[in-house]
């Protein structure tokens, strides 16, 4: 995948979800009535989370670091947990909040995401560090492919609720 085909994905993927975020009234929002008692809110939250760990991994890349992921202390095998860890410190958050910084760090990704070279992002001899991987492989589970994921989640909930 091309810089230029991950950034229409993401920026596709992402108006599909803030369409169907959009559709459902400001009640429906803090509603927990997604799987594990998890709200649109709290889904919102939950991928800002992944953008900023994303954006943290890419501004290391970008210095020539090694990229920890998830973050320091937690690897793949962690995600339910940082994914429970994270659910519990912003449950509390107002819905203007998370729409805030849902919003920040969509635009803060696409940002970081544009500012490397199509060579930075496609080549998986690019990063020793990212065992063949290009950088596209490693960020469209954190972004298009992760809005896509909520946003039928979110779609299948709101068909179910009639």
């Amino acid at each position: 995948m091309s810089k230029e085909e991950l950034l229409s994905s993401i920026r596709d993927e992402r108006a599909r979800l803030d369409a169907v975020v959009h559709a459902l009234g400001e009640a429906d929002l803090s509603e927990p009535s997604l799987d594990g008692g998890w709200s649109v809110k709290d889904v919102l939250a939950h991928i800002a989370v992944w953008e900023r760990r994303l954006l943290t991994a890419l501004e290391a890349a970008a210095r020539g670091d090694v990229p920890v992921w998830p973050e320091v202390g937690y690897t793949f095998r962690d995600t339910d947990r940082l994914n429970a860890r994270d659910f519990e410190a912003n449950r509390g958050r107002s819905l203007e909040d998370v729409r805030r910084e849902s919003r920040r760090s969509f635009e803060e990704t696409l940002g970081a995401i544009e500012r490397f070279s199509e060579d930075d992002l496609t080549r998986g001899d690019r990063w020793p560090w990212a065992n063949g991987m290009s950088l596209v492989q490693m960020m469209s589970p954190n972004t298009d492919e992760h809005y896509r994921e909520h946003a039928a989640a979110i779609e299948a909930r709101a068909e179910q609720a009639g």
